[in-house]
């Protein structure tokens, strides 16, 4: 599920804090940081978990807020709303948690619905430096 990827011990630390999303933002926004590529990912990871926990969450407040006017199943769908917000809300955080973890450890943690899009956008971002060099090596290169 994970690969390690190894890199200095400060490098790992801002992998870790790349999963408050702040310090993801100000990472992505700074060049420096930008062409390592642990921090990359993992910035990248954090903006896209903590943007999936805020549009589950406010999709199943809509949701709830349109049904719930319903005569008879009104209260159930309330229910049911209320419960699933809470669970995005309790699953998000938990799996930043366990990513930033895995992340202090030097992995790349790939969380399964967000992968194939956590890549693709990170490749996006690289600088023309990285890019030119992973055209160099081939296909080396790869995430798993």
């Amino acid at each position: 599920m994970e690969r390690r990827v190894p890199q200095a011990a400060p490098y790992r630390t801002l992998a870790s804090l790349c999963y408050l999303f702040p310090v993801a933002v100000a990472l992505l926004l700074m060049p420096q940081f930008r062409s390592v590529r642990l921090l990359r990912y993992h910035a990248v990871q954090s903006v896209a978990l903590t943007a999936l926990t805020l549009l589950a969450s406010v999709a199943l407040g809509v949701l709830g807020t349109i049904l719930g006017a319903l005569p008879w199943i009104g209260m159930t769908v309330l229910l049911a709303t209320g419960l699933g917000i809470s669970a995005v809300m309790i699953i998000g955080p938990g799996l930043a948690t366990y990513a930033a973890v895995l992340a202090y450890d030097g992995r790349l943690t790939r969380i399964p619905l967000l992968d194939r899009w956590v890549r693709r956008w990170e490749r996006m971002i690289d600088p023309e430096a990285e890019k030119s060099r992973r055209k160099r090596q081939g296909p080396t290169d790869r995430l798993p």
